[in-house]
């Protein structure tokens, strides 16, 4: 039969037994599947079966003994080569268990099926000796191998449990060595049998956990638990049962009936309760006992039963808790004894009521005729009371009525159920609930509960007359009112208040629309006397500033005609020149002033403007205007404000055009930042350079028409840009200031609200 068939693997075919050559160095190298040290001889243990941990049961012990005594016995049909006859292979063949054949040197002369299988689980292929189970570490495989060369020493089977590291699971094999007598006599070869115990320690865990389970309830419950066989022995008590009466589990395991438990006084009665019970059909039930303790005292127990049985059905047994019941028929006593009285007490009770009832049935008899004049004048009250609602309920002002120190609401009008928004004066039940409407003084505070006014007509007397509150109804809306109040008083004591309560919403609207009227005239008149500065400005400048300009073209012109034939050729030309720069300076003057006077009327179109991509764009503006000016712009990427593109253009022109005129003289770079803060809510835009500067204690009238800082032949102007520029941003609702040193630049702020 070749290499390999029917499961068996020859290996090393032509070695002898007792080939004295080593081993060869090219058996390949250890693979384990696991980590080195999680493999191992496992140890003993008792479970809950009674068996050691690891130990086999019977049957698989004489079948594992029979098959390596069935391989053993077909020794003698192998060859002197070493390898098994048909018959041996096919009976290994047919053996679950894992078989292999060991020589002297540890090499496998042959493998089953199923050894086969361990090793290829294990990653390994067909190996050559015990150096080649890569499936377990080192340390364990020199036990195996210590426990094999025993074998042969000894000629006696050896013994051992194997642990490794499955493919996600803990793998259990039991692995037996049995020594193969040669026809010499000698040991040549030892047989192998390995059995995989996996599922046999895992029951074996599962009992034990079981087992720990069951303990710790049972000695966790506060109720006695015991149990006893079929034929009253006892097998089973809990700690608890223990404690109830007083003997040990050692004292009262394996007893029989009578128990010490029981007093001899209830013997007799004991031996019927468990007649009863062995010969009745029920398997379940429960009693009533008196037991004893061990130190003589009795108590009364509740006994409740149940039967077990075996897996045929058969009962085995029986179990019980026993609980222990003294309080309960102590109380059950004195529930009787007090039921006892209780009925003493109401048949006395009974025989005293009947006599009420008949001097009851004549007072009953005597309030009926009171009830009905009563009737009578509740009648006349009503009558009185509608009048007086009807009148209420046409007057402009809501009215309440609250009686009692309690405030309990009488009566509401219409017009108060309006105000406070309730439907029935039972909407509002007590003073109480006023408050819970918020009343809110003149500062807009809520009133305090004590402040009231008609808790204060209520609790301390007063009168008030005209007080200004603000009411604020469920549903939020807050109306102002005028309130009235005055206590009602009878025999010198304050038995309830009534209030007045008025709308007087038209009338603070009419108070605001005054208010407003009055505001917008002040504003009206400090813009009229803002006109009247600029008007004396104005005039200022045409008394002034034009008339300069028109004094020098007069001046020029006249000598324009006093110059003789010889002398207008040589100086015709420098005085026209002169005559043409101060026109158009006059120009300029009547441009800015018709700019500045112009914005204070039309439309605004208020949309997103980037002031940085205006300026960039006004800087080659600029350029053009000052070909020979070299000045660096500072501008962030997009500066996004709200107003008037056209305004704001404005705005920007007159702050780039003063950075230019007043950095003119720089001995270094001119340099111009623009950029934003954050101030409080505001977003302030400002305008830095590096100029000549101011005085900052100036800087107030630096706005003002025709102001100017500095001489006119040192830097030209004529004050109308910057005036133009704070009226822009007064009208679009923001403000602006100057801060400067002089020769430390100057720095333009203003603000534009969203």
């Amino acid at each position: 039969m070749k290499s390999g068939e029917n499961g068996f693997y020859s290996l090393h075919p032509g070695a002898p037994e007792d080939d004295p050559k080593p081993l060869g160095k090219g058996a390949p190298a250890e693979v384990s599947l696991v980590d080195a040290g999680s493999i191992g001889v496992s140890t003993t243990k008792r479970t809950a079966t009674g068996r050691h941990a690891g130990e086999r049961p019977p049957g698989g012990r004489r079948r594992l003994d029979k098959a390596s005594a069935g391989i053993v016995a077909g020794r003698g049909e192998r060859e002197e080569s070493g390898k098994p006859s048909d018959e041996l292979m096919a009976f290994a063949d047919a053996i679950p268990d894992g078989v292999f054949r060991l020589d002297r040197r540890l090499r496998h002369v042959f493998v089953n099926n199923a050894m086969a299988g361990i090793f290829r689980s294990g990653g390994e292929g067909h190996p050559g000796s015990l150096d080649d189970w890569g499936f377990l570490s080192g340390e364990v495989k020199g036990r195996v191998k210590k426990s094999a060369r025993k074998a042969f020493a000894s000629s006696l089977p050896q013994e051992m449990e194997l642990t490794c590291d499955g493919e996600g699971d803990r793998l259990y094999f039991s692995l037996r060595f049995v020594p193969e007598t040669g026809r010499a006599g000698g040991v040549g070869t030892i047989l192998g049998i390995m059995r995989d115990i996996t599922s046999l320690k895992r029951n074996e865990a599962e009992i034990e956990t079981e087992h720990s389970f069951r303990e710790a309830i049972g000695r966790s419950l506060s109720i006695g638990i015991c149990a006893i066989d079929d034929h009253g022995k006892q097998i089973y008590v809990n700690p608890a049962f223990c404690r109830i009466v007083g003997w040990t589990g050692e004292e009262l395991l394996g007893s029989r009936f009578p128990y010490v438990y029981w007093p001899e006084d209830e013997l007799r009665k004991a031996r019927r309760i468990f007649l009863n019970i062995r010969r009745g059909g029920r398997a379940f039930g429960s009693f009533e006992v008196s037991l004893q303790r061990r130190d003589g005292s009795r108590f009364d127990a509740l006994v409740m039963y149940s039967a077990f049985h075996d897996n045929s059905g058969k009962r085995i047994g029986w179990i019980g808790s026993v609980g222990d019941i003294s309080g309960l028929k102590r109380k059950e006593k004195e529930l009787q004894r007090l039921n006892k009285d209780l009925d003493a007490i109401v048949r006395k009770r009974t025989d005293s009521l009947r006599v009420q009832n008949r001097n009851l049935r004549d007072i009953l008899m005597g309030l009926n005729k009171a009830q009905e004049e009563l009737r009578l004048s509740e009648t006349r009250v009503l009558l009185e009371k509608q009048r007086l609602e009807t009148i209420l309920n046409v007057v402009p002002a809501g009215v309440i009525v609250v009686e009692g120190r309690e405030g309990r609401i009488a009566y509401a009008n219409r017009r108060a159920r309006d105000l406070f928004g309730g439907q029935t004066p039972s909407d509002l039940d007590e003073v109480g609930d006023l408050a819970r409407l918020e009343l809110l003084r003149p500062d807009g505070k809520v009133c305090p509960y004590e402040e009231i006014p008609l808790n204060r007509s209520l609790f301390q007397g007063e009168t008030v007359k005209g007080e200004q509150m603000a009411l604020m109804r469920p549903d939020g809306q807050v109306i102002p009112i005028l309130v009235n109040t005055t206590p009602f008083v009878a025999g010198g004591e304050i038995v309830g208040a009534v209030g007045s309560f008025v709308d007087i919403t038209r009338m603070k609207m009419s108070e605001e629309s005054i208010r407003t009227l009055n505001a917008e005239l002040a504003k009206n008149l400090v813009l009229v006397e803002d006109t009247n500065k600029e008007l004396e400005g104005f005039v200022h400048s045409v008394t002034h500033d034009l008339r300069s300009p028109l004094v020098v073209i007069n001046g020029f012109s006249r000598r324009l005609l006093d110059l003789n034939a010889e002398e207008f050729g040589e100086k015709s030309h420098d005085y026209v020149e002169y005559i043409r720069e101060t026109s158009q300076n006059a120009l300029f003057l009547v441009r800015d002033l018709l700019r500045l006077f112009k914005i204070a009327g039309g439309e605004m179109n208020r949309t997103t403007v980037d002031l940085a991509e205006m300026s960039r764009s006004l800087r080659q503006y600029f350029g053009g205007l000052y070909p020979r000016r070299s000045l660096r712009l500072i501008v962030p990427d997009t500066l996004l404000v709200t107003g008037d593109y056209s305004l704001l253009k404005i705005v920007m022109e007159n702050l780039l055009d003063n950075s230019y005129k007043f950095t003119a003289r720089n001995d270094g770079e001119a340099v111009v930042e623009i950029g934003s803060r954050r101030a409080n809510e505001d977003l302030v835009v400002f305008v830095r350079d590096n100029g000549c500067g101011f005085d900052a204690a100036r800087a107030g009238r630096i706005f003002e028409p025709f102001s100017r800082f500095h001489k006119e032949t040192d830097y030209k102007g004529n004050g109308i840009g910057l005036a133009t520029v704070k009226r822009i941003v007064h009208r679009h609702g923001g403000r602006i200031w100057a801060e400067s040193r002089p020769g430390r630049g100057a720095t333009f702020c203003f603000t534009l609200p969203d």
